[in-house]
């Protein structure tokens, strides 16, 4: 009614279907609902009050014969409320010299709007942390932040998985 939605579950061996209205929640990208408990739950703030997300994922990939694989440590942006991303590589200019200057150089580095735009691309779970690259992270706001990743665990770099080292500064 697009107000929310209109959830039916049971469990597999259960002939008792339940039937349960969950209504949209303002301020909010996502409702989540718990099966167990049969009531939503919070999950993530609300929309206004992130723009990145480090946190995991379970996919299926043809690697894994069709098993679900635990990815951790992936990076999302809030694309919904309207963060976007670019990447940007060392040889094209050092993160230490972008400044909002460097911005107008951007339109040949594609901003994308995709909520795993970042996601694994800036790490290897053998080698650590890929130096060669960094983020700019528009916010809804207009402002510009420039974000690297420095340890995450991996590689005897220092810090615990799960605990990650990130570098980020305002630009503009």
């Amino acid at each position: 009614n697009g107000e929310g939605y209109k959830v039916q579950y049971a469990k597999v061996s259960d002939l008792d279907i339940k039937t349960v209205n969950i209504p949209k929640t303002p301020g909010y990208n996502f409702t989540f609902f718990s099966l167990e408990t049969g009531k939503t739950v919070p999950v993530e703030p609300g929309s206004r009050k992130w723009d990145i997300i480090w946190g995991y994922n379970v996919s299926f990939t043809s690697i894994m014969g069709g098993r679900p694989y635990y990815m951790q440590d992936l990076i999302l942006i809030n694309n919904l409320d309207g963060v976007e991303c670019a990447e940007v590589l060392t040889e094209t200019v050092l993160y230490e010299d972008f400044n909002s200057a460097s911005l107008a150089s951007l339109p040949q580095v594609a901003f994308s709007n995709k909520r795993n735009a970042i996601a694994d691309k800036w790490r290897s779970t053998g080698t650590g942390v890929y130096t060669d690259r960094y983020y700019i992270i528009k916010d809804p706001n207009g402002n510009y932040y420039k974000l690297k990743f420095l340890r995450f665990g991996v590689a005897n770099d220092g810090v615990e998985r799960g605990r990650p080292e990130i570098a980020y500064q305002l630009i503009k």
